[in-house]
């Protein structure tokens, strides 16, 4: 630097403002700042080093008081060489630390965006459906299967693969059971987020077989087979529900 610097020239130089210079000098940051013959400041090139490196520690987080403390070991000269040290080692590994958040935060946030545009995309193939229906038109042509349809296939020893949607607390009270039939319970709540959670859950469900699915009274499991339907599954829906198969079976 050819010649000292005023402050509003170290304030152009740095991004600060005059006035946080003047406090950063009052609060003893900045020591040993030379004055002309009229009073005013001259900034050297080791003052303005200085301020870089305090704009350095600032902007990884340590605190004022912090980079007070330092100042004051570093004005005190050699014999504090080791407390410095030590002191920015700290600052170091709790930086580093903090870094490693924030790149596994990063990370949470590009798996959602990634979500996003997979939800995109499947919003925009429901929306380019005939006549918009979407899902509802699937709903509506998944079979049916009434409660004696079911009994007769029992009451001839059909295999029959069975899927509860309803909450595990009342598939556990009561589910529809045989020496043929295979039950398995999968919540309905799983089945509808299929896209954002993934398939595991339904990836024991066979794919070369008839699943007929059920719930209380029809509704959720024509909802879940639609899902079902479109990912290739053989389903079909127990019409009436638990509640219809209790009645029909009650009346015989």
């Amino acid at each position: 630097m050819e010649k000292p610097l005023t402050i509003q020239q170290i304030a152009n130089v740095t991004g600060l403002s005059v006035h946080t210079l003047r406090y950063y000098e009052k609060m003893g940051l900045l020591e040993g700042v030379a004055r002309n013959e009229h009073g005013y400041r001259q900034y050297s090139e080791a003052d303005l080093s200085w301020i870089d490196f305090l704009l350095c520690l600032r902007d990884l987080g340590m605190t004022i008081s912090e980079m007070k403390y330092y100042s004051d070991l570093r004005s005190q000269g050699a014999s504090t060489l080791n407390p410095r040290r030590q002191l920015l080692e700290a600052h170091h590994e709790k930086v580093t630390t903090q870094i490693k958040a924030l790149e596994q935060n990063l990370h949470k946030i590009k798996e959602k965006i990634i979500l996003y545009k997979r939800l995109e995309e499947e919003a925009g193939k429901q929306a380019d459906k005939k006549s918009g229906v979407g899902r509802l038109s699937i709903t509506l042509t998944v079979k049916k299967i009434t409660p004696e349809e079911l009994y007769e296939k029992m009451k001839n020893q059909e295999q029959v693969t069975l899927l509860d949607v309803r909450a595990e607390e009342k598939y556990n009270d009561y589910h529809i059971e045989g020496a043929t039939v295979e039950s398995r319970n999968i919540n309905k709540t799983e089945i509808f987020d299929l896209v954002e959670k993934g398939e595991s859950s339904i990836a024991a469900l066979p794919k070369e077989k008839e699943i007929i699915v059920t719930c209380t009274t029809g509704n959720s499991a024509a909802k879940c087979a639609a899902v079902l339907s479109e990912r290739q599954y053989k389903v079909v829906v127990l019409e009436g529900g638990i509640t219809a198969w209790k009645n029909y079976i009650a009346s015989k």
